[in-house]
């Protein structure tokens, strides 16, 4: 994941999509969106995998939100559904 940011990172750079100095700078919120954001939200899920966060939700379910928002129906439905379970246990 991290080799693909930095490929996509140094591609923006070259495309002047993003600039570098003196800091990294976006200049094009479509690349962002259709190219750096996509891998941002596999590093996020490869983190929430580790730390035993994915209990309720899949891979895809949680791509498709960091994606897209809070907007994903199946999500909220999912995530309503456990803590509806949650609280039938409790």
């Amino acid at each position: 994941v991290l080799e693909r940011l930095k490929t996509t990172l140094d591609v923006g750079c070259k495309r002047k999509m993003i600039q570098q100095t003196p800091h990294l700078v976006l200049l094009d919120d479509t690349f962002y969106h259709d190219e750096i954001k996509p891998i941002m939200a596999e590093w996020l899920l490869l983190w929430l995998e580790v730390n035993h966060t994915l209990a309720t939700v899949s891979r895809d379910q949680v791509i498709s939100y960091l994606l897209h928002g809070t907007d994903v129906a199946s999500l909220k439905l999912n995530l309503k559904e456990a803590q509806e379970g949650k609280k039938a246990v409790e």
